[in-house]
């Protein structure tokens, strides 16, 4: 019981949502844990258990929620920031209103809800940027990747020929339309499989 009245504490409450929210974005953009996953959803709920007990202000959760939106739309669609800004403001905001201050004499610490709103904004922005560059690096390392490379016939090719280039540090079997002498250089045009097409750079 002495459990259950220290988790109805606000600054307590809100540690927990916030320590759940960042689990599971972990496990989001790293899947396959499972682990963070679990421990986000049990802090989530113990949070949300918590706040049964405590005069809460829909409006001020609201407001939190849409500020946590607001840093995933900064992290998809960088740009001057206004996303990031707003996001901010939204979140100081339902987090100082978080709780009903006419009964309760006392709600969030203000130093806590600085200190994890710029938490939860450079985490937010940078961990969803930083999985979007391994994403867009996975593509231009993979077949697609290959699209405009250049490289070097080292044989004569002849069209419709199959011959060998090296490309990307690889010895690949390549064809091309026109006439390509030993040494020339060369741009892929195309790739299927492990032959490539090519032309005259």
């Amino acid at each position: 019981m002495n459990i259950l009245n220290h988790l109805a504490e606000p600054n307590t409450i809100y540690l927990l949502m916030m320590l759940g929210f960042y689990a599971l974005l972990y496990e989001v953009t790293h899947p396959g844990f499972g682990v963070p996953g679990v421990l986000g959803v049990i802090l989530l709920v113990l949070s949300f258990f918590s706040l049964q007990s405590l005069p809460v202000n829909y409006a001020g959760l609201a407001l939190i929620i849409l500020g946590i939106v607001l840093f995933v739309v900064e992290a998809f669609a960088p740009g001057l920031g206004l996303f990031a800004v707003g996001g901010l403001i939204a979140m100081i905001a339902g987090s100082l209103n978080l709780f009903d201050s006419g009964r309760m004499p006392t709600g969030v610490s203000l130093s806590l809800i600085l200190a994890l709103t710029a938490t939860t904004a450079a985490i937010t922005i940078f961990l969803l940027r930083a999985v979007m560059r391994v994403h867009r690096s996975k593509v231009k390392t993979g077949e697609r990747g290959m699209i405009g490379e250049q490289g070097e016939a080292r044989q004569d090719l002849l069209p419709g020929k199959v011959g060998k280039v090296f490309v990307h540090g690889e010895i690949w079997n390549a064809i091309s339309n026109e006439i390509i002498k030993k040494s020339e250089r060369i741009v892929v045009e195309k790739i299927k499989g492990l032959q490539l097409k090519v032309r005259k750079e």
